[in-house]
């Protein structure tokens, strides 16, 4: 609005001017102020559609830059959630390993007892078999 009226001011002061120097009737002086009011009516309106266009512009922009926050924020919590998962399998992988390697203890063991069991049935078998002689 004020570079309007500054606009105006000045091509007021042209028109007198110019009148003055050519000798422009009062007449002409107005045709010529009219005319320089509907250019200046188009210039405003030109400058308002740009503001507007730009206006729409940035307001794109700002939408698409909230998208894209909100697609990386997304991006860091699945990032967040892959490495817990991570974690948690090799904390998993860790317990298995050791559960086997307990399971390969108690294997071992139940082995060495079913060895001592099948020598203890010989060794009972054998004094069964010599206890039955003696009689």
């Amino acid at each position: 609005e004020r570079q309007a009226e500054h606009i105006r001011s000045h091509n007021s002061q042209r028109v007198e001017t110019q009148g003055q120097g050519q000798g422009l009737s009062a007449q002409q002086a107005e045709q010529q102020m009219q005319q320089l009011e509907v250019h200046l009516r188009e210039l405003e309106a030109r400058v308002q559609q740009q503001a507007n266009s730009l206006k729409a512009k940035v307001a794109e922009e700002s939408e698409a830059t909230h998208a894209k926050e909100e697609e990386h924020h997304a991006i860091r919590t699945l990032q967040q959630h892959l490495e817990t998962s991570q974690q948690n399998t090799t904390a998993l992988q860790l317990e298995v390993r050791t559960t086997g390697e307990e399971l390969d203890k108690l294997n071992q063991q139940i082995q060495f007892n079913t060895h001592q069991v099948s020598v203890s049935k010989q060794t009972l078998q054998t004094l069964a078999g010599k206890m039955d002689a003696a009689r």
